[in-house]
Protein backbone atom coordinates (compact mmCIF):
# COMPACT_ATOMS: atom_id res chain seq x y z
CA UNK A 1 0.00 0.00 0.00
CA UNK A 2 1.30 3.20 -1.02
CA UNK A 3 1.94 5.75 1.84
CA UNK A 4 1.03 9.57 1.63
CA UNK A 5 3.64 12.03 2.03
CA UNK A 6 3.41 14.31 4.27
CA UNK A 7 2.11 17.61 3.42
CA UNK A 8 4.14 20.38 3.71
CA UNK A 9 3.00 23.54 5.68
CA UNK A 10 3.19 26.78 3.14
CA UNK A 11 3.59 30.13 4.55
CA UNK A 12 1.40 32.49 2.87
CA UNK A 13 2.72 36.09 2.29
CA UNK A 14 0.11 38.83 3.04
CA UNK A 15 -0.57 40.17 -0.24
CA UNK A 16 -2.45 43.54 1.30
CA UNK A 17 -3.78 45.12 4.56
CA UNK A 18 -6.57 47.51 5.57
CA UNK A 19 -5.84 51.00 6.31
CA UNK A 20 -8.90 52.46 8.33
CA UNK A 21 -9.67 56.21 9.39
CA UNK A 22 -9.53 59.95 7.43
CA UNK A 23 -6.42 60.65 8.33
CA UNK A 24 -4.39 57.64 7.67
CA UNK A 25 -6.06 56.59 4.49
CA UNK A 26 -5.23 60.20 3.07
CA UNK A 27 -1.65 60.35 3.93
CA UNK A 28 -1.31 56.66 2.45
CA UNK A 29 -2.95 58.12 -0.39
CA UNK A 30 -0.27 61.31 -0.61
CA UNK A 31 2.96 59.35 0.45
CA UNK A 32 2.28 56.98 -2.65
CA UNK A 33 4.91 54.57 -0.49
CA UNK A 34 2.35 51.65 -0.85
CA UNK A 35 0.54 50.54 -3.98
CA UNK A 36 -3.66 51.60 -3.08
CA UNK A 37 -5.56 48.41 -4.56
CA UNK A 38 -9.40 49.45 -3.53
CA UNK A 39 -11.19 52.54 -1.81
CA UNK A 40 -14.36 51.96 0.36
CA UNK A 41 -16.41 54.37 1.73
CA UNK A 42 -19.42 54.78 3.25
CA UNK A 43 -20.92 57.45 1.46
CA UNK A 44 -19.27 58.23 -1.68
CA UNK A 45 -21.12 61.13 -2.09
CA UNK A 46 -20.37 63.12 1.70
CA UNK A 47 -18.34 66.45 1.02
CA UNK A 48 -15.79 64.76 4.23
CA UNK A 49 -14.37 62.44 1.67
CA UNK A 50 -13.52 64.52 -1.17
CA UNK A 51 -10.12 64.83 -1.08
CA UNK A 52 -9.73 61.05 -0.43
CA UNK A 53 -12.06 60.35 -3.70
CA UNK A 54 -9.45 62.75 -5.21
CA UNK A 55 -6.80 61.78 -4.13
CA UNK A 56 -7.80 57.93 -4.72
CA UNK A 57 -9.05 58.79 -8.78
CA UNK A 58 -5.83 60.37 -9.45
CA UNK A 59 -4.64 56.65 -8.78
CA UNK A 60 -6.88 55.45 -11.15
CA UNK A 61 -8.79 53.68 -8.29
CA UNK A 62 -13.08 54.17 -8.14
CA UNK A 63 -14.23 54.59 -4.61
CA UNK A 64 -16.76 51.53 -3.32
CA UNK A 65 -19.87 52.62 -1.46
CA UNK A 66 -20.20 49.88 1.41
CA UNK A 67 -21.91 50.10 4.82
CA UNK A 68 -21.04 50.94 7.86
CA UNK A 69 -21.17 47.10 9.02
CA UNK A 70 -19.13 45.94 6.24
CA UNK A 71 -16.48 48.12 7.37
CA UNK A 72 -16.72 47.26 10.47
CA UNK A 73 -16.17 43.68 9.61
CA UNK A 74 -13.50 44.66 7.35
CA UNK A 75 -11.28 46.20 9.98
CA UNK A 76 -12.57 43.71 12.85
CA UNK A 77 -14.37 45.81 14.83
CA UNK A 78 -12.31 49.19 14.96
CA UNK A 79 -12.69 52.64 14.51
CA UNK A 80 -13.00 53.51 11.06
CA UNK A 81 -14.97 57.31 10.28
CA UNK A 82 -16.11 55.50 7.45
CA UNK A 83 -13.30 55.09 5.35
CA UNK A 84 -10.95 51.80 4.55
CA UNK A 85 -8.25 51.64 1.98
CA UNK A 86 -6.89 48.45 0.77
CA UNK A 87 -2.88 48.88 -0.09
CA UNK A 88 0.60 46.23 -0.39
CA UNK A 89 1.99 45.47 2.95
CA UNK A 90 4.30 48.09 4.75
CA UNK A 91 7.56 48.55 3.51
CA UNK A 92 10.59 49.02 5.86
CA UNK A 93 13.75 51.20 4.80
CA UNK A 94 17.59 50.27 4.49
CA UNK A 95 18.60 51.19 8.68
CA UNK A 96 21.70 51.94 7.28
CA UNK A 97 20.32 55.01 5.44
CA UNK A 98 19.38 56.41 8.89
CA UNK A 99 23.00 56.55 10.02
CA UNK A 100 24.17 58.03 7.16
CA UNK A 101 24.62 61.79 5.65
CA UNK A 102 22.33 64.28 6.91
CA UNK A 103 20.40 62.64 10.46
CA UNK A 104 20.05 64.78 13.37
CA UNK A 105 17.84 62.72 15.39
CA UNK A 106 17.46 59.07 15.07
CA UNK A 107 14.48 57.09 17.34
CA UNK A 108 15.19 53.46 18.64
CA UNK A 109 11.75 51.65 20.27
CA UNK A 110 13.35 49.13 22.03
CA UNK A 111 10.60 46.43 22.69
CA UNK A 112 7.87 48.81 22.56
CA UNK A 113 4.83 46.38 22.26
CA UNK A 114 1.88 48.34 21.86
CA UNK A 115 1.05 49.33 18.18
CA UNK A 116 -0.79 53.01 19.30
CA UNK A 117 2.66 54.26 21.48
CA UNK A 118 5.05 52.99 17.96
CA UNK A 119 2.09 55.19 16.39
CA UNK A 120 2.24 58.20 18.73
CA UNK A 121 5.81 58.55 18.43
CA UNK A 122 5.97 58.14 15.12
CA UNK A 123 3.37 61.26 14.66
CA UNK A 124 5.61 62.88 17.52
CA UNK A 125 8.96 62.56 15.61
CA UNK A 126 7.72 63.60 12.10
CA UNK A 127 5.97 66.90 13.11
CA UNK A 128 9.35 68.05 15.36
CA UNK A 129 11.35 66.89 12.27
CA UNK A 130 13.17 63.53 13.58
CA UNK A 131 15.26 61.47 10.46
CA UNK A 132 13.32 57.95 11.53
CA UNK A 133 12.35 55.21 13.66
CA UNK A 134 14.32 52.18 14.13
CA UNK A 135 12.46 48.51 15.66
CA UNK A 136 13.60 45.45 16.46
CA UNK A 137 12.02 42.44 14.72
CA UNK A 138 11.07 40.10 17.62
CA UNK A 139 8.71 40.86 20.58
CA UNK A 140 7.80 44.75 18.91
CA UNK A 141 4.81 46.40 17.65
CA UNK A 142 5.22 46.77 13.99
CA UNK A 143 3.50 49.40 11.59
CA UNK A 144 0.10 47.76 11.91
CA UNK A 145 -3.41 49.16 10.65
CA UNK A 146 -4.01 50.21 14.03
CA UNK A 147 -0.15 51.76 14.43
CA UNK A 148 -0.71 53.90 11.42
CA UNK A 149 -4.05 55.03 12.39
CA UNK A 150 -2.07 56.29 16.02
CA UNK A 151 0.16 58.10 14.03
CA UNK A 152 -2.48 60.00 12.05
CA UNK A 153 -0.80 58.54 9.01
CA UNK A 154 2.55 59.83 9.93
CA UNK A 155 4.15 56.00 9.57
CA UNK A 156 3.51 56.58 5.60
CA UNK A 157 5.75 59.09 5.38
CA UNK A 158 8.42 58.94 8.05
CA UNK A 159 11.09 55.98 7.45
CA UNK A 160 10.59 53.02 9.82
CA UNK A 161 13.53 50.19 9.88
CA UNK A 162 13.64 47.00 11.23
CA UNK A 163 16.96 45.36 12.53
CA UNK A 164 17.41 41.90 13.79
CA UNK A 165 20.01 43.66 16.77
CA UNK A 166 19.46 46.77 17.73
CA UNK A 167 22.83 46.66 19.95
CA UNK A 168 24.81 46.37 16.50
CA UNK A 169 22.29 48.97 14.83
CA UNK A 170 23.81 51.34 18.18
CA UNK A 171 27.24 50.67 17.53
CA UNK A 172 27.24 51.12 14.30
CA UNK A 173 25.52 54.38 14.55
CA UNK A 174 28.52 55.32 17.06
CA UNK A 175 30.82 54.26 14.36
CA UNK A 176 29.51 57.00 12.02
CA UNK A 177 29.59 59.54 14.68
CA UNK A 178 26.50 59.53 16.88
CA UNK A 179 25.85 59.72 20.51
CA UNK A 180 23.31 57.48 22.11
CA UNK A 181 21.17 58.26 24.39
CA UNK A 182 18.72 56.06 26.55
CA UNK A 183 15.30 57.19 27.95
CA UNK A 184 15.12 56.19 31.83
CA UNK A 185 13.52 57.69 34.86
CA UNK A 186 16.54 57.15 36.64
CA UNK A 187 19.14 58.51 34.22
CA UNK A 188 20.65 62.29 34.25
CA UNK A 189 18.02 64.81 33.69
CA UNK A 190 17.98 65.41 29.34
CA UNK A 191 18.19 69.70 29.64
CA UNK A 192 21.37 69.27 31.51
CA UNK A 193 22.72 66.27 29.88
CA UNK A 194 24.70 68.10 27.43
CA UNK A 195 24.39 66.30 24.37
CA UNK A 196 26.08 67.54 20.97
CA UNK A 197 25.98 66.47 17.35
CA UNK A 198 24.21 63.63 15.63
CA UNK A 199 22.04 61.68 18.24
CA UNK A 200 20.70 58.29 18.61
CA UNK A 201 17.21 58.41 21.49
CA UNK A 202 16.83 54.63 22.93
CA UNK A 203 12.92 54.75 24.19
CA UNK A 204 11.95 51.39 26.27
CA UNK A 205 9.21 49.49 25.87
CA UNK A 206 6.46 50.26 28.15
CA UNK A 207 7.17 47.93 31.28
CA UNK A 208 10.30 47.03 31.41
CA UNK A 209 11.91 50.03 29.58
CA UNK A 210 14.97 50.16 27.85
CA UNK A 211 16.77 46.67 28.38
CA UNK A 212 19.78 46.44 30.20
CA UNK A 213 21.97 44.72 27.46
CA UNK A 214 20.93 48.20 25.38
CA UNK A 215 21.87 50.41 28.37
CA UNK A 216 24.92 48.98 27.83
CA UNK A 217 26.14 50.52 24.02
CA UNK A 218 24.36 54.00 25.57
CA UNK A 219 26.46 56.68 26.06
CA UNK A 220 24.19 57.86 28.50
CA UNK A 221 21.02 57.63 30.44
CA UNK A 222 18.75 60.29 30.56
CA UNK A 223 15.19 61.28 32.16
CA UNK A 224 12.42 63.68 31.71
CA UNK A 225 12.47 65.96 35.33
CA UNK A 226 8.85 65.31 36.90
CA UNK A 227 7.16 66.35 40.22
CA UNK A 228 4.08 64.87 41.44
CA UNK A 229 2.74 61.55 43.25
CA UNK A 230 2.90 59.73 39.74
CA UNK A 231 6.67 58.28 39.23
CA UNK A 232 6.10 57.63 35.32
CA UNK A 233 4.98 58.59 31.89
CA UNK A 234 3.64 56.63 29.00
CA UNK A 235 6.05 55.67 26.74
CA UNK A 236 4.90 57.85 23.88
CA UNK A 237 4.74 60.80 26.20
CA UNK A 238 8.20 60.35 27.50
CA UNK A 239 9.49 60.28 24.15
CA UNK A 240 7.43 63.29 22.54
CA UNK A 241 8.71 65.30 25.62
CA UNK A 242 12.44 64.40 25.01
CA UNK A 243 12.38 64.89 21.28
CA UNK A 244 10.91 68.45 21.79
CA UNK A 245 13.60 69.30 24.19
CA UNK A 246 16.54 68.08 22.39
CA UNK A 247 14.85 69.72 19.17
CA UNK A 248 13.77 72.98 21.40
CA UNK A 249 17.45 72.82 22.54
CA UNK A 250 19.34 72.99 19.54
CA UNK A 251 21.18 70.43 20.77
CA UNK A 252 20.17 68.46 17.16
CA UNK A 253 19.20 71.65 15.75
CA UNK A 254 15.43 72.27 13.66
CA UNK A 255 16.10 71.81 9.95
Amino acid sequence: MKKNKPSRAISAKVSSEDLYGIHPVTEALRAGLRSCKALFLSDTENPRFSELVRLAMEKGIVPQACSMEQLTSMVSGAVHQGVVLRVSPFRFRDPDVLIRGDSPLVIVADGMEDPRNLGAIARTALCLGATGIVIPKDRAAGPTPAAVKASAGALEHLPLCQVVNITRFLEEGKKKGFWVAGLDGKGQPLPSAGLNGPLILVVGGEDRGVRPLVQKHCDVMVSIPQTGPVGSLNASVAAALAIYEIRRSSLVGFR
